[in-house]
């Protein structure tokens, strides 16, 4: 199944309510604890493992995590997923979201494309 993608000015074209940086809802994945759990076995035993590692913590959560994309959805309509750094998280959940029916955009380029659109917009 296709993750569609949206640039940061077409979420703000389309009035993605969710999107926008103030009045965010934060959906964590890993707690501070986990990711540096799992950056030790990126560092130590390499990318495809700490792939796997995460994947065993993630697992248990994914219910809620979808169950609170879609609450927010149902209330404030269109959803944009985004990540903090590299993407790969966002595109994992707004795969498994769309998979379960509950449709999702992917932001394109993640926070960093928003931040450097506002830096543009600043200037």
């Amino acid at each position: 199944m296709e993750v569609r993608e949206v640039t940061v000015e077409e979420a703000l074209n389309r009035n993605f309510e969710e999107f926008h940086i103030p009045g965010v809802f934060n959906v964590f994945l890993f707690t501070k604890e986990e990711r540096e759990k799992i950056s030790e076995v990126y560092y130590s035993h390499g990318e495809k493992e700490a792939r796997l590692f995460a994947l065993k913590l993630v697992a248990p959560k994914l219910y809620d995590v979808v169950s609170r994309i879609r609450k927010i959805k149902e209330r404030d309509g269109q959803v944009a997923v985004y990540c903090w750094r590299g993407g790969m998280r966002s595109l994992a959940v707004a795969t498994i979201c769309n998979l379960t029916g509950v449709h999702v955009f992917r932001l394109k380029g993640g926070y960093r494309a928003f931040r450097q659109f506002i830096l543009r917009r600043i200037e």
